[in-house]
Formats: structure tokens, sequence, C-alpha cells
């Protein structure tokens, strides 16, 4: 049996990063795994993480998008980690879980121009995003 969720609800610009904070999502995910079930979950949407979980160990996957033109971007995810459960046991869950927010997070910046947080797959150069990179520096995507 399956379970798909779309996306946990999230109060916050970013999905929290604490594994204090994580307990009742990685509790969530444990039982699933003790009740032999597989589970895909996007937690946080685009500024979140995708976690495939099976009863071989678990899948963490950062969302990006895949450029096929200049104008034609297709939503994908990349592995971040992939681990057997007797690895995860070791590490934690919750550490896990939180390590790969962080990651996620750490992918975003603040264009100079328009000041919005932007992913990577978004992003022109470190510090500016495609839309100000053609209105302000003349770049035709």
């Amino acid at each position: 049996m399956e379970d798909t969720i779309p996306c946990f609800e999230c109060d916050r610009d970013f999905p929290s990063a604490k594994p204090e904070e994580l307990r009742p999502f990685a509790d969530w995910i444990r039982s699933a795994r003790n009740q032999g079930r597989e589970m895909r979950i996007l937690y946080g949407g685009a500024k979140g993480i995708y976690v495939h979980s099976n009863s071989e160990g678990l899948e963490l996957r950062l969302p990006t998008v895949v450029w096929h033109g200049p104008h034609d971007p297709e939503p994908s995810l990349m592995i971040w980690e992939k681990l057997h459960w007797n690895e995860v046991d070791e590490v934690g869950l919750e550490n896990l879980l939180a390590q790969a927010l962080e990651a996620r997070r750490q992918e975003f910046r603040r264009c100079r121009f328009c000041r919005e947080e932007v992913p990577l797959e978004h992003r022109h150069d470190d510090r500016t995003c495609h839309g100000c990179a053609e209105k302000y520096l003349g770049v035709v995507h």
C-alpha cells in the first residue's frame, strides 16, 4: 500500500530544520515503516524536501528544475541522500531530515534587485534571479 501526501502545511518561510521540531514528522515516517508501508511525501513544498520511505530505507530529495529550453522549466527532484534503515538509525531520522532541510535552505539567495528569496534553479548568478537578470542586466534567455 502506498500513501501520497501532496504537502504538509508550513507556517514559516522555510520549514523548520530543528530536529526537535521534526519529531512528529519523523514519528509518522517511522510508523509507516513499522507497518511496512511505502510513502512519498513532499514536506514544505518548493522550500522543503521530498521523502521516499520504503521497507529498505529512506531517500531524501531536494526540489529542482530541469530546463529544456529558456522558457521550458520542468519541476524535478535531485537525490540528496539515500540510506538503508540501519544507516538512518545510526544518524537519527530527525537529524537527517534537519540536514536535508538545511541543505535546501542554503540553495536560496535574496536577489539583489527584487529582494525575493530565489532558489539556485531560478537564479542567473549567486545574487540575481532570472527575471531581474533580463530586466536589469540585459540577459536574454
